[in-house]
């Protein structure tokens, strides 16, 4: 995720009470300094926490997400037709005789440190699709069936339907 949706998670997270005996909710979720989730932490807050605020969060900045995904396709054109230049430059470059000039101790060998192959640009991807808080609410729904502190077989295949 990025800084903008991290940040509204924080702030919901430290504002949120949360009474000593269900659990603890992870304050720096998403961050270095926030380290790893313990199993009942993921438990907590995808059952609890996670399913109130991730729709929130997709709902404010999805559509400014599409539009930077829309932005970056056509930057992703443009860098693309660039480096498909490049590339055959360089191996146009590849492909010719060594020079036989011998010039500050060079020997004129293919593929030096100066002629490096160019690397192929990468596709931009969806940060957040639209379906995911969906997708996100199932799961947990899942969870809290599989979870529970007592599981009854008939709630089984609503949570296999869920997944």
């Amino acid at each position: 995720m990025w800084a903008r949706e991290l940040d509204i998670i924080h702030k919901f997270l430290s504002m949120s009470g949360v009474p000593l005996w269900a659990g603890k909710l992870p304050l720096c979720v998403g961050e270095p300094a926030g380290g790893s989730l313990t199993a009942d932490e993921y438990k907590f807050t995808a059952t609890t926490a996670w399913p109130i605020i991730i729709p929130v969060v997709w709902d404010a900045f999805a559509t400014e997400a599409e539009n930077e995904h829309q932005t970056s396709l056509k930057s992703f054109t443009k860098r693309q037709s660039q480096f498909m230049k490049d590339w055959r430059a360089w191996q146009e470059h590849q492909e010719a005789p060594p020079s036989t000039s011998k010039g500050k101790g060079e020997r004129g060998k293919k593929g030096t440190n100066d002629d490096k192959e160019p690397k192929p640009v990468k596709m931009p991807k969806v940060h957040m699709q639209r379906e995911e808080p969906v997708n996100f609410l199932c799961l947990s729904a899942a969870l809290k069936i599989f979870c529970g502190s007592s599981i009854k077989l008939e709630m089984l295949p609503c949570a296999e339907e869920l997944l």
